[in-house]
């Protein structure tokens, strides 16, 4: 049997590790390239952790 060695497979197994791992996999169109960021889970995880300076903000 032959192992499938490129890339795109060593991708694909890491994505479906993370996502067993309880990641959650995100399309691209949900990244800035700008900022390196995911701005929505950003901003929730801000929340998240941070609900008392994220209020006062604004």
């Amino acid at each position: 049997m032959k192992t499938d060695t490129s890339e795109k497979a060593f991708q694909n197994h890491i994505i479906a590790h993370l996502t067993t791992a309880g990641y959650h996999q995100r399309g691209n169109e949900n990244y800035n390239k700008a900022t390196c960021l995911d701005p929505e889970l950003t901003l929730k995880f801000i929340y998240a952790t941070q609900e008392r300076e994220y209020k006062s903000s604004f």
